[in-house]
């Protein structure tokens, strides 16, 4: 047993026998009663003082309960949208291999996939708190630039990858830990 449960244990060992300890110092001077009468009232006297102690014991529990619940559904939540975002960060950046490797229409291409890759950073931005977004936004942005400048497409998409790639091993490097 650890020491927290040993403290509560024994405050509701000292809590059940207050009461009896009570009763008993208040009559000591009385003899045990064989009439059913007495045993009855001792019972409402017991059933009077334990209650209200209780049912206050039973509102510490549900409040702490809660707590502890919403403090887990909130992290389970939490992991949950960073999964989605990495699920869809991963789609939209994979998907940039074969826009890179097409040469049709660059200019048009470079927009959207700037905007995607600025709105994913933008939205995301606070549930990766601990991963540095503006970076691999300017990154991505440096790449979208150079691409439209006539670089290489193989260079650029061999560039793209090792970026993209960073930034997922982060993204799950952070939904883990």
């Amino acid at each position: 047993m650890n020491k927290k449960t040993t403290i509560w244990t024994l405050s509701l060992v000292i809590i059940l026998l207050f009461p009896i300890l009570l009763y008993t110092i208040i009559f000591k001077d009385l003899s045990i009663s064989k009439d059913p009468i007495d045993w009855t009232i001792f019972a409402d006297y017991f059933t009077g003082l334990l209650s209200p102690i209780f049912l206050l014991i039973n509102i510490i529990v549900l409040i702490r309960l809660t707590y502890e619940v919403a403090g887990y559904n909130k992290k389970n939540t939490l992991s949950q949208m960073k999964y989605s975002a990495l699920s869809l960060i991963s789609v939209k950046l994979f998907s940039v291999t074969s826009i890179i490797l097409n040469d049709d229409d660059k200019e048009k291409e470079i927009l959207l996939l700037r905007n995607d890759i600025n709105s994913f950073c933008n939205a995301y931005d606070n549930l990766f708190s601990e991963i540095d977004m503006q970076k691999y936004k300017n990154k991505f942005d440096q790449i979208l630039e150079s691409w439209l400048s006539s670089i290489e497409s193989e260079q650029i998409l061999n560039e793209f990858d090792r970026i993209r790639n960073k930034l997922i091993r982060e993204i799950q490097d952070s939904i883990i830990n």
